[in-house]
């Protein structure tokens, strides 16, 4: 594991989603992004899907939503 913090609510977009949860199903918590949306805007940002959300650093959830902003 990282040896950054632990965040067990994440905010993406005005949207909270859980810490515990894959990168790639706490995207989905954003209005209009589903399973395979999240995972090109996840390979597009180069972040691995099967990181869990609560390890993303905040540069990292700017970049996914920048991404969703602007696909």
């Amino acid at each position: 594991m990282s040896s950054q913090e632990f965040r067990h609510i994440v905010r993406i977009l005005g949207s909270d989603s859980a810490g515990t949860l894959k990168t790639s199903y706490a995207v989905q918590s954003v209005r209009g992004v589903s399973l395979s949306l999240g995972n090109a805007i996840l390979k597009k940002a180069g972040i691995n899907p099967d990181l869990r959300a609560g390890f993303l650093t905040d540069a990292e959830i700017a970049k996914i939503e920048d991404i969703i902003k602007d696909p």
